[in-house]
């Protein structure tokens, strides 16, 4: 083998490894559990685990305040205890003269 095997594109190098009549070792496909596959990938799955947080907290949990167009909203009754409107709200706001 000389140094233009290597460097200079290989060619000649993948012939000579497809040649060879080596035994290709097979993996089989093992199926586990989720606790498993938690145990066994445990620190890559702690290093997601601020994304996942950040994501909750900062992008879905704000999204229940959207309720409150929806509702004859009470603050004393919060968004859960007040009453659900539908669209009445936006019936309302566009039925006005100055939205536009």
């Amino acid at each position: 083998m000389d140094s233009r095997d290597t460097f200079m594109g290989g060619d000649s190098m993948l012939q000579r490894n497809q040649n060879r009549n080596l035994p290709i070792k097979k993996y089989k496909n093992k199926k586990h559990g989720f606790f498993k596959e938690i145990r066994i990938n445990f620190w890559l799955y702690l290093l997601i685990l601020p994304a996942i947080l950040f994501a909750l907290i900062f992008r879905y949990l704000p999204m229940v305040g959207i309720t409150i167009a929806f509702q004859d909203y009470n603050p004393i009754k919060g968004i859960f205890g007040s009453k659900f409107i539908g669209f009445s709200n936006f019936r309302y706001f566009f039925r006005g003269s100055q939205w536009f």
